[in-house]
């Protein structure tokens, strides 16, 4: 379950080792971060789109608008016959920044506002003063959105440049969109009236001086983690989900395997690409055992 690259990958392998694949997306599009997640300034649909036909013409079979939780929990899929069931439902719950004011209108996650942006759905104005908090892939891609829309636009980071985790290029980009960084600026309050945010209070580490930086909208770009809606999985300290080396990739639960983000936390695609394929072999080796049994 889960259309996002993991997934995707997974049922690639499966279906081309011949199994009968089914996979469970809780959005109206199959492919997760692929579609919802990464700008199209980055990744066409039209890959996107390509790829879901190749495995559609292998046979897999995508059902939309089914969530784990909501729609079906594993015992029901177990029940339907699954040989293997395989969660690839991603890191999409966006963790707290733990400032106060986080609560005011204009404080936004920056990954509900890429969703909300790629179904067509502009959390933002032109007029709007954006400040982008964090330093990593998804902060580029939200400062880099929200600069069609919003010039104004700005990213603070806590760090430097050299210590930022989004790629160089990805940073290279934000630059020539003629995006703005302030560094080494730590929040400590969302400053509001009325309950609308109106400015971002933070601490120059170099300085120590704390200051206001007027705005009507932050996109907390922080991290995010797992959606677990099914208390028969075992989970970690962290909220993800654990799963044993041998066989790789399987959860407490025999025969359910899980990877990608849900199983590591955020990585790339290619990384969770990688786990999916991986798991795919496992799953196979799975069930062919059991049949042998």
């Amino acid at each position: 379950m889960g259309s996002g690259p993991s997934g995707l990958s997974c049922a690639y392998i499966l279906a081309k080792e011949g199994f009968n694949v089914d996979i469970y997306e809780m959005e109206q599009k199959a492919g997760g971060i692929l579609s919802y997640g990464i700008p199209t300034f980055r990744l066409s649909p039209i890959t996107v789109n390509r790829e879901i036909e190749k495995l559609k013409n292998l046979g897999v079979n995508f059902i939309l608008n089914s969530k784990l939780g909501k729609d079906f929990t594993l015992e029901t899929l177990k029940n339907k016959g699954y040989n293997a069931i395989y969660i690839s439902t991603g890191a999409n719950m966006p963790k707290s920044i733990n400032v106060k004011g986080e609560e005011l209108n204009g404080v936004i996650h920056a990954n509900h506002f890429l969703t909300e942006y790629a179904k067509d759905n502009i959390l933002i104005n032109k007029q709007d003063v954006v400040l982008v908090i964090g330093g990593g892939n998804v902060a580029m891609d939200a400062c880099r959105t929200s600069k069609l829309i919003a010039d104004n636009t700005t990213v603070v980071y806590r760090r430097t440049q050299q210590e930022m985790p989004a790629s160089c290029e990805e940073y290279e980009q934000a630059i020539k969109d003629g995006v703005p960084f302030m560094w080494r600026c730590s929040p400590l309050e969302f400053i509001g009236e009325n309950n609308n945010l109106t400015g971002l209070k933070v601490k120059n580490l170099d300085t120590e001086k704390e200051f206001i930086i007027p705005c009507t909208v932050v996109l907390t770009a922080i991290g995010s983690k797992p959606i677990i809606n099914d208390n028969l999985i075992d989970i970690d300290d962290w909220g993800y989900i654990k799963v044993s080396n041998t066989p790789f990739g399987m959860t407490n639960i025999d025969g359910v395997f899980a990877g990608g983000d849900v199983v590591n936390g955020p990585d790339t695609v290619v990384v969770a690409m990688r786990e999916g394929r991986k798991t795919a072999y496992s799953i196979k080796d799975y069930i062919l055992t059991k049949n042998m049994v």
